[in-house]
C-alpha cells in the first residue's frame, strides 16, 4: 500500500522507521518506494515472514535417521548403532569395548569412544583393578592390614577392634561373657572374670567343691559357727569348728581316716586304731619258725632250709620282705 505525505504528496513514508510494516518472527524490515519488505530470518518464509518453514525439506539426515523440524533448525534423530550430528557415524560402543561396570561414552564429533571407569579400576577400558593398599589410598588404624580386593580394599582388624577402618574398639564385655554373676573386665584385646564365691573357670561357669573358693577353689570358705553347730565334740573357736582326733569337716561331722596320708613302707598295710585317731603299720609278709620238740639237727637243717628258701624267693620277685623272728633258746639236751 502506497503511503505518501507532503503538501503535494510528494514524499514517501517510512514504514520500517515509523513501526508501521508487518515483518514477524525477527524478521529485518527495509523501506523501499512505494512500500517496504521483509528479510526472514532462518526457518521462516512469507511475505511478512509468517509461515514457518519446514527444515527437514533440504535435511542431511542419513537414511534410516528420523528429521525432527525445529523453529530455523532441524534435528537428526539417530537409530541403534548410528551417531553423528547426521547419523553418519557408526556407535563405537555398540561393541561394548568397556569392561563390565563401566560406563561406554562415544564421541559424536570423532566417533571413538572414552570408559567412564566405575570406583577401583583405570585403564583405556577400566579392566586393571586399582591397588588401593600400595598406593596408600586405604588406611588402616589401631594395627589393622590392609588387603586389597577386586575393585576395593578391606582392613583385617586385630583383636579388640572393627568398623571398616578398624577405627572402633571392642568392648570385650559387651556379651556379658561371664556367667553365675561374675564380673567382666575389659583389657582392651581380651576379657577377664571375676568370680563369685564358689564359682571358678574362665567364665565363672565351674563350680567350687562345697566349702571352698577362690579363682582356682583353693581357699576354704570361712563359715561361722556357734557351740551347737560342731558336733562329735568339736569346738567353735573364731568362729569355726575345731574337730578333735578321728573327725573332720565343717562341722566335725565325718569321721577323718587317719590313713589316707600314711607314712607306711611300701609292703607294709595301714591299720586305723584309737577310734581313727591315729594308724598303725602291719607287715604284708612276716616269717615265724617256731621250734618244736624236734632233734636238734633236724631243727638248724630246717632253719636252714627256710632262710634259703626265703633268701631265693626275694630274689626271683625283687622285692623287700621284712621279716620277724621269734627268738627261742635252745636245750642242747634236747633228744
Amino acid at each position: 500500500m502506497l503511503r505518501l505525505i507532503g503538501r503535494f504528496c510528494e514524499k514517501d513514508i517510512d514504514e520500517c522507521e515509523l513501526g508501521l510494516h508487518e515483518c514477524k518472527n525477527g524478521a529485518t524490515c527495509f523501506n523501499k518506494k512505494e512500500g517496504y519488505h521483509c528479510v526472514c530470518v532462518n526457518g521462516w518464509e512469507g511475505v511478512h515472514c509468517e509461515i514457518n518453514k519446514d527444515d527437514c525439506v533440504d535435511a542431511l539426515c542419513e537414511a534410516g535417521s528420523t528429521c525432527v523440524d525445529h523453529l530455523a533448525k532441524y534435528t537428526c534423530e539417530c537409530p541403534i548403532g548410528r551417531i553423528g550430528l547426521f547419523c553418519h557415524m557408526e556407535d563405537p560402543c555398540l561393541s561394548n569395548p568397556c569392561r563390565v561396570g563401566s560406563v561406554c561414552e562415544p564421541d559424536t564429533s570423532s566417533g571413538q569412544y572414552t570408559c567412564e571407569c566405575p570406583k577401583g579400576y583405570t585403564g583405556d577400558d577400566c579392566s586393571n583393578d586399582i591397588n588401593e593398599c600400595n598406593q596408600g589410598h586405604a588406611v588402616c588404624y589401631n594395627g589393622g592390614t590392609c588387603v586389597n580386593t577386586p575393585g576395593s580394599f578391606h582392613c583385617e582388624c586385630p583383636p579388640g577392634y572393627t568398623d571398616w577402618h578398624c577405627q572402633t574398639h571392642v568392648n570385650q564385655c559387651s556379651t556379658n561373657p561371664c556367667f553365675n554373676s561374675g564380673t567382666c573386665l575389659d583389657y582392651g584385646t581380651r576379657f577377664k572374670c571375676v568370680c563369685m564365691s564358689g564359682f571358678h573357670g574362665e567364665r565363672c561357669e565351674l563350680h567350687c567343691p562345697p566349702g571352698y573358693e577362690g579363682e582356682n577353689c583353693e581357699r576354704r570358705q570361712f563359715i561361722e559357727c556357734s557351740i551347737s553347730d560342731c558336733l562329735n565334740g568339736g569346738v567353735c573357736s573364731k568362729g569355726s569348728c575345731r574337730c578333735p582326733p578321728g573327725f573332720t569337716g565343717d562341722h566335725c561331722e565325718r569321721k577323718s581316716d587317719p590313713c589316707k596320708y600314711h607314712n607306711c613302707p611300701q609292703n607294709a598295710i595301714c591299720i586305723p586304731i584309737n577310734n581313727g585317731a591315729t594308724y598303725k603299720c602291719e607287715c604284708k609278709l612276716a616269717l615265724v619258725i617256731l621250734v618244736t620238740n624236734v632233734k636238734r639237727t633236724s631243727m638248724i637243717a630246717s632253719m636252714i632250709h627256710a632262710y634259703t628258701v626265703v633268701h631265693a624267693l626275694m630274689e626271683s620277685i625283687h622285692i623287700h620282705v621284712i621279716a620277724h623272728y621269734r627268738t627261742m633258746v635252745i636245750d642242747a639236751n634236747m633228744s
